[in-house]
């Protein structure tokens, strides 16, 4: 039998060519209806499909169940159905497509905006850092006087320069002899200032060169850190300078005292404006890598911890001795130059007295001691509050290490050391000029500054805690994590 197709020659008793496959009685199944059709036919004889119509068009096969037109209906049925299928899959397709296209453009504007708050943090910072070179060499205090709430300030400065100069000046009495106080004072003095000056050139030298890093792509540090330290250096600064040079007398209702001269508190304004901002700006740069509640828990902290460093700084720069007369009603409160200054009028006065000089030797000895470790601790108390501040503030939201806990420890245990020298130093002065003679210790702000140090310890000790609960939390939330997805791959892998 001759094939109709290919014309290859077949057995009588063939259906199929051997060659190419074929009916050999030139019929064909319909793929809707199932039943034989003319193989040269466009469309089924028996249903009316189109037999060469699209994959995605055909029906589904299944046999006519009656004969009419209930297969051609069926078929109609399903070219709709697979119709429409094919415009929801399209639509679906755009859609995802559309939605691909705004999730890239809102990602570009999002590293176009932290580009900008980027560039903004860096600005801010640098303008900290400027400000604290600028204004450390501005540091001073002039004599202000206060009554009913009224204050009014006027008369010559005592910059910061006073210490490398005059205050040498007068050191030598009418006969010739040096007045060790008077020398020591000043030398401590030039140390505090000496020490605030290195500290804020060497922190705005760091941040100049990390800008250049920067700005030649070099790193990708932020410039928080270097502007930071420079400007907390020269806060410091400040403190240092008033712990000598502070100067208070309270009379009823009246208050003269040296205050901080305008120069200067423009600087700690002008400072801390552009620190925070710095800080803020690049806290949106970057954004938040750690949890929610562990963000709210160290950002708390760490403000804390700055509020109660501040206060502390604020309460060694109001100075060394404090005394109340209740004879006179008064309240004086001297830093090192003063209180030395005394010591040194104290000691005139006893020189014609043996005995009493001999008693006083021990007083004078031990004030200049306890002097000059209360202007040791509070230069280490200023190292360390530098360097925990750039440490945990250095990305705000990231959990504080050990170096940064153990720098808040201990500044704050310096700040409880310093309160305890003052209260020990205004005793002794008490004590040698007399209790009968209305002299009384005056240590609230001694007992403040130890208050704040313990409140500096404290939020140390729980930032520890609670950094490592919160570490423990997320280690477990991982470690379930893995074993869950563990468990999903072997039970992929079993079906």
């Amino acid at each position: 039998m001759i094939c109709n197709f290919c014309e290859a020659e077949n057995p009588d008793n063939a259906t199929f060519c051997k060659k190419c496959g074929r009916r050999l009685d030139g019929m064909a199944l319909c793929g809707a209806c199932g039943k034989t059709t003319p193989a040269d036919g466009e469309f089924c004889i028996h249903c009316g499909s189109n037999r060469n119509a699209p994959v995605y068009a055909m029906p589904v096969r299944f046999p006519a169940e009656r004969e009419g037109n209930g297969g051609q209906r069926k078929y109609e049925k399903a070219a709709v159905f697979n119709g429409e299928k094919k415009l929801r899959v399209q639509e679906l397709s755009d859609k995802v497509r559309q939605r691909e296209d705004n999730e890239q453009e809102i990602g570009a504007e999002r590293t176009k905006a932290r580009t900008i708050f980027g560039i903004l943090a860096l600005a801010f910072g640098a303008a900290a850092a400027l400000i604290g070179i600028i204004f450390v060499f501005l540091i001073g205090g002039q004599p202000s006087v206060s009554t009913s709430g009224v204050s009014a300030s006027g008369g010559p400065v005592q910059s910061i320069f006073y210490y490398f100069g005059d205050a040498y000046q007068g050191v030598e009495a009418a006969d010739g002899s040096v007045s060790f106080s008077k020398v020591l004072s000043a030398v401590l003095g030039t140390l505090c200032c000496t020490v605030a000056i290195v500290a804020v050139a060497a922190g705005f030298i760091l941040t100049v060169l990390r800008l250049i890093k920067i700005l030649q792509k070099k790193t990708e540090k932020s410039i928080f850190v270097p502007a930071a330290a420079t400007y907390i250096a020269y806060l410091c600064g400040v403190g240092l300078f008033f712990l000598c040079a502070a100067s208070r007398i309270d009379i009823a209702n009246v208050t003269t005292s040296i205050s901080a001269s305008g120069a200067t508190i423009a600087g700690i304004v002008l400072g801390g404006i552009f620190l925070v901002a710095s800080v803020v700006f690049g806290v949106v740069s970057r954004g938040i890598r750690i949890s929610v509640g562990n963000f709210i828990f160290q950002t708390a902290s760490k403000t804390l911890y700055a509020v109660f460093s501040f206060v502390a700084l604020g309460l060694i720069g109001g100075g060394a001795l404090s005394y109340a007369v209740k004879l006179a009603a008064t309240t004086t409160t001297s830093g090192i130059s003063g209180w030395f200054q005394q010591l040194s009028v104290l000691s005139s006065t006893v020189q014609n007295d043996s005995e009493r000089a001999d008693k006083f030797n021990g007083v004078y000895n031990s004030s200049l001691a306890l002097g000059v470790l209360l202007g040791i601790f509070a230069i280490v108390f200023c190292i360390f509050f530098v360097f925990a501040f750039i440490r945990i503030f250095e990305s705000v939201g990231k959990n504080t290490d050990k170096r940064s806990r153990w720098s808040m420890l201990l500044s704050g245990a310096s700040a409880v050391v310093i309160g305890i020298v003052r209260i020990i130093v205004s005793a002794i002065y008490v004590n040698w000029m007399g209790d009968e003679s209305g002299y009384s210790v005056h240590a609230t702000g001694s007992v403040f500054l130890m208050v704040f140090g313990v409140l500096m310890i404290a939020v140390a000790i729980v930032s520890a805690v609670l950094t490592k609960k919160f570490k423990m939390q997320r280690e477990e939330e991982l470690q379930d994590t893995e074993t869950e997805s563990s468990f999903g791959d072997a039970n992929a892998e079993s079906l």
